[in-house]
């Protein structure tokens, strides 16, 4: 799969920590549609083409708070999950979370697996919020010893996987 630039955007606010730069603030229509445009990519391509997959719908008005940590929520009706998040990642964080409470399947680094089942465990998810304002992630190893040999479908992977794992 191609990287896209709303991707690479995903990324570089990840790495560059600006997901930060509007702490206690709601994303501008603008941030917003980026950070929409990231998010639906990241959830489509681990979605794929399974039976029964959801409609997703995101709204990013959610407000960081007074400790700009990131807030998801979800609700569940019909066929179509909406997800409310204070940023880009966090709404791939509430719909990973939505998967996992609904044992729907499971994003690892050896391989992805998504089965929408006909019944649902979980529809609902009160607004949470993380405790972290900043979520690390690698270590100087793994820059200098692995990131340098991964070609695009690898990052691609990895761009994914930290998304969903609200990193």
């Amino acid at each position: 799969m191609k990287t896209t630039t709303s991707k690479m955007l995903l990324l570089a606010s990840i790495l560059a920590g600006s997901l930060h730069a509007n702490a206690g603030t709601v994303l501008t229509e603008s941030e917003q549609a980026t950070a929409r445009a990231a998010a639906l990519e990241v959830i489509n391509s681990f979605m794929g083409d399974a039976p029964g997959r959801p409609n997703v719908v995101l709204d990013l008005t959610l407000d960081k708070s007074d400790k700009d940590c990131d807030k998801f929520g979800y609700e569940y009706a019909d066929g179509t999950l909406t997800i409310h998040a204070s940023s880009g990642v966090a709404a791939c964080r509430g719909f990973y979370d939505f998967v996992k409470s609904n044992g729907a399947g499971i994003c690892s680094w050896s391989g992805n697996r998504f089965e929408m089942p006909t019944v649902l465990t979980k529809t609902e998810q009160d607004v949470f919020t993380s405790p972290y304002r900043d979520h690390q992630y690698f270590n100087v190893v793994t820059y200098g010893y692995t990131m340098p040999f991964w070609d695009e479908a690898r990052w691609d992977r990895e761009i994914d996987w930290m998304a969903l794992h609200g990193i």
